[in-house]
């Protein structure tokens, strides 16, 4: 891994006074030079100026480096060596940005979304209102069809499983009220570092799928509020990435299947987790069977899946003091 250097542009301070708080913005990118351009011109473009860029770049052979030292100086590169995943590469780029102990904010944002310019102002200020809010989510759209939803938060089911909130939905106007969600889309949203110490970042192991689910149980149970804030508009290319990494790495669905069988092991109430025993055992054995079709090397992983999330279940439950009410009124929700 190597950390660039960059020229540091002294003009972004404050205009509002000197208690705006500090956010850092990370950005990870993978062979995503395409869409890089149009994110960071509008991440530059915000109306509020007291953040800094990270940019965590995954091994990419597109030239994405070289076009943000040269576009974008003012960025902060991060080169690893390989393609680390989503969920790594965002933890990178939050621990360097915790280096300076002025930042009280996290934002992170896909390289695939364009930003309006009062986004981060608008997450900023809903964080600001109540200290128990630990992220936020951006109304995230769809960029070739503005009038349809990509997400308005993650959405906890009856069953366990999640989906982004109103995705697919014409927007008109259903979700145009600031409330409270069950967790934050980190493809645009922002987290409060307090809460991040406490929770932990992004489990590395999940890649790319679900790391921010993951996250979003762990917050709840310590405490930590999620907000929506409708004014916080973000424009999504969506799966651009993803899409790619279903062409390099084979192993990338039987990845999610193993993230999605994970953190309903780990983290649903017993009643519920009792309930959805049948589902879930389903579930980890279509993980076994689509790892020996895809070839993948690393059966053992899939088969010690089931040991693996019962032993962390246990420790965080044995760890934490649960609010597993709170979790069914969720789990009720419509």
């Amino acid at each position: 891994m190597i950390i660039q250097k960059s020229y540091r542009d002294k003009g972004f301070k404050s205009h509002l006074g000197v208690n705006e708080p500090k956010v850092s913005i990370v950005i990870v990118n993978w062979n995503g030079q395409e869409y890089l351009k149009k994110c960071l011109s509008s991440a530059y473009a915000q109306t509020y100026r007291d953040f800094n860029i990270v940019f965590v770049d995954n091994g990419s052979e597109d030239g994405s480096v070289e076009f943000v030292a040269e576009n974008f100086p003012e960025a902060e590169i991060i080169k690893n060596n390989e393609n680390v995943g989503f969920a790594d590469g965002n933890n990178i780029g939050i621990k360097k940005s915790f280096e300076d102990i002025d930042v009280k904010y996290i934002a992170t944002l896909n390289n695939d979304t364009i930003v309006e310019p009062s986004w981060l102002r608008e997450l900023v200020s809903a964080a600001e209102k109540d200290r128990i809010i630990g992220s936020c989510q951006s109304k995230m759209l769809r960029y070739y069809d503005r009038s349809i939803i990509d997400s308005t938060g993650i959405k906890l089911l009856a069953n366990g499983t999640v989906s982004d909130r109103g995705a697919g939905e014409k927007d008109d106007g259903q979700y145009d009220k600031l409330e409270e969600v069950f967790g934050a889309c980190a493809g645009a949203a922002l987290y409060r570092r307090e809460m991040l110490n406490e929770s932990g970042l992004f489990p590395s192991h999940y890649f790319a799928s679900f790391e921010d689910v993951d996250l979003a149980w762990r917050a709840r149970y310590a405490g930590w509020k999620c907000v929506y804030v409708p004014s916080a508009v973000v424009y999504h290319f969506r799966f651009a990435t993803q899409k790619k990494m279903l062409d390099e790495k084979q192993t990338f669905s039987v990845q999610k299947i193993q993230n999605r069988f994970s953190y309903q092991m780990k983290y649903l109430p017993f009643g519920c987790l009792l309930k959805s025993a049948p589902r879930l055992t389903k579930l980890y054995f279509k993980s076994i069977r689509m790892a020996i079709k895809n070839g993948h090397s690393d059966l053992r992983k899939a088969i010690g899946l089931l040991p693996t999330v019962l032993i962390e279940r246990h420790k965080y439950h044995r760890d934490n003091k649960l609010d597993e009410i709170g979790i069914y009124e969720w789990l009720k929700k419509k």
